[in-house]
């Protein structure tokens, strides 16, 4: 048994210390105190925030129906609240985020919007959009995938299963928002 007495350790910063007692084979106490430096492992989030330009903030997140190399990928939806675009990354098995550019609904010329426009009656499902689609915004399905996240998010569409990877959507009755008037040049 051992007794410290009289003995006082202060610090000349507020971070978190490590204080640690050994005692030797010859009986002598070695007492060790160390700044334990708290690292903070950057988020998913705060990754993709950094590469992202101003304006943009975490929208939706969303799961990838299907694992692929043990990994079920994840999309982050990011949403600049001035512009109304949007912009979402898919991190999969790989995990270097896939950039998907969705625009903003209201330009004609965005994915979304081109999406959102070639929805069908009824239910269908993602598959069936690839051949309504141009080859830019088909890819390899996932900017229709995220461009379904989004509308869902934003009640255009609705879930009606989602057994397994044949995920089954329906549109709802929203209107289309109106494009953005094109400038004139005079």
């Amino acid at each position: 048994m051992f007794q410290l007495e009289g003995t006082s350790l202060s610090s000349r910063d507020d971070l978190p210390k490590e204080l640690t007692l050994e005692i030797g084979l010859d009986g002598a106490l070695v007492m060790n105190v160390k700044s334990k430096v708290e690292t903070k492992d950057l988020t998913e989030v705060e990754k993709l925030q950094k590469i992202l330009p101003p304006g943009f903030e975490l929208y939706h997140e969303t799961f990838a129906a299907k694992i692929i190399k043990g990994v079920r990928g994840k999309y982050y939806h990011f949403r600049n609240k001035n512009s109304g675009e949007i912009i979402s990354y898919n991190i999969g098995g790989g995990s270097k985020p896939y950039r998907i550019t969705l625009g903003n609904i209201r330009d004609p010329e965005s994915k979304i919007r081109q999406v959102l426009k070639q929805l069908p009656d009824g239910t269908f499902r993602k598959a069936e959009l690839v051949h309504r689609l141009p080859q830019s915004i088909v890819e390899n399905r996932q900017p229709i995938k995220a461009a379904l996240d989004i509308l869902e998010k934003d009640g255009f569409v609705k879930a009606v299963s989602r057994k397994g990877i044949s995920e089954e959507y329906v549109r709802t009755g929203k209107a289309v928002p109106e494009p953005l008037s094109q400038r004139t040049v005079s």
